[in-house]
């Protein structure tokens, strides 16, 4: 779905929105901060059979010209022939400033003696929301289930518990601060605005993440069979940075799936 501020995917509510920079002046300066704050960059390919962390070697403005580095863990080999067996010789890439995350897509253009390749300026470039709010939408065959502590029971630390005092529910969608389960209509009354959850857990790949949380928002929707829901959004509470670092590169992945899709 197209808006006049940017390119969105699917519905405006769940998916990741890409928004164009079209003005090369602009571009510039973001490929010059990276450039200069030697920003980490990840370069990858639309299958995505290779992707590599690389940095801005040379940013060459007048000549409208990037170079980026191959790390000792690529094989360059591999890296070309794979390029030009493509349909077209395109790389795309994403870095990081200031918790806004840049993307771009851009013809291979040369390799150099450098240990580096070249490529021309990405115009346009895209920029995706700051990451703290960047939401993933999970498809419910690869959805976790989340569990906690039944809200309204009486929850003690020294108290062992039981299957019978755990809620389980569907997630529907997750960021760094948050995550959002699927409940039915009926259920609504059973959470409200800042109420407090207790041993919040959901598997995400092979981690299982285990945090406290509170009730942000209770929302009536749909779920992709167009029948009726609610969504009840939480903000995790002490998340532990291993988990929240867990949980910012899946969403950052599953990001590059997307706009590899898109463009």
């Amino acid at each position: 779905m197209a808006t006049k501020t940017g390119i969105s995917v699917g519905k405006k509510s769940d998916k990741p929105r890409f928004f164009e920079i079209k003005d090369e002046a602009t571009v510039s300066k973001v490929l010059d901060s990276a450039y200069h704050s030697r920003a980490p960059v990840t370069i990858w390919l639309k299958d995505q059979s290779i992707k590599f962390n690389s940095r801005i070697v040379q940013f060459a403005h007048h000549l409208k010209l990037l170079s980026f580095y191959f790390p000792a863990t690529v094989s360059e080999t591999k890296f070309l022939e794979t390029v030009k067996a493509q349909k077209r010789p395109e790389v795309f890439g994403t870095f990081s400033i200031e918790g806004v995350n840049f993307f771009f897509k851009v013809e291979f253009y040369s390799k150099t003696d450098k240990n580096a390749f070249q490529t021309p300026l990405p115009v346009p470039m895209f920029k995706l929301q700051r990451r703290a709010n960047l939401r993933i939408t999970l498809k419910r065959e690869q959805a976790p289930r989340v569990t906690f502590f039944d809200p309204e029971k009486y929850y003690r630390v020294s108290q062992p518990i039981s299957d019978k005092d755990l809620l389980a529910f569907r997630v529907v969608d997750i960021s760094a601060g948050g995550l959002s389960f699927a409940i039915r209509p009926e259920e609504k009354s059973r959470f409200h605005s800042e109420q407090k959850l207790k041993d919040l857990r959901f598997r995400l790949r092979t981690t299982e993440i285990n945090v406290d949380a509170v009730v942000r928002h209770v929302v009536d929707a749909k779920n992709d069979q167009g029948k009726p829901i609610a969504k009840v959004g939480i903000k995790f509470v002490g998340l532990k940075a291993t988990h929240e670092k867990i949980i910012v590169q899946f969403v950052l992945d599953e990001s590059r799936r997307v706009f590899s899709m898109l463009y």
